[in-house]
């Protein structure tokens, strides 16, 4: 019971994490990468085993995620497949809004215990390279 506590914690700062990197983001003018770089990030994360419907979806997104992603819908910015992403296992962060994030928000804010676990966990993650 202890081990499943534990990991809610972590996966909850990891939520506070991405919340806080979705915040600099828009904070700083919101744009996006260009879409080309978006699809190929989508295309990685659809074949990835950690793409994990699991923590969260659109229907239990939070009310700030679900904001975000009204006003990335209203701006087109969309890929191919994106019905197919849901939430990262090893960053726990929601991939719809994810792969449109400028790479220098997401290293900014990126704690080094989740850019470790993505390394050991899948070292050709685009969100390592950038």
């Amino acid at each position: 019971m202890i081990w499943l506590l534990k990991k809610w914690v972590e996966k909850w700062v990891e939520f506070r994490v991405f919340r806080q990197t979705m915040l600099a983001w828009v904070g700083e003018g919101g744009r996006p990468v260009s879409s080309g770089v978006s699809q190929s990030r989508a295309d990685m994360c659809l074949s990835c085993p950690h793409n994990w419907r699991g923590i969260v979806s659109q229907e239990t997104a939070s009310d700030a995620a679900k904001r975000l992603m009204e006003a990335k819908n209203r701006l087109k910015m969309s890929v191919r497949g994106e019905d197919g992403l849901y939430t990262c296992d090893l960053c726990h962060c929601y991939l719809p809004l994810k792969i449109h994030v400028p790479w220098i928000h997401i290293r900014r804010h990126q704690r080094e215990e989740t850019r470790t676990a993505i390394m050991i966990g899948k070292a050709d993650c685009w969100q390592l390279k950038g």
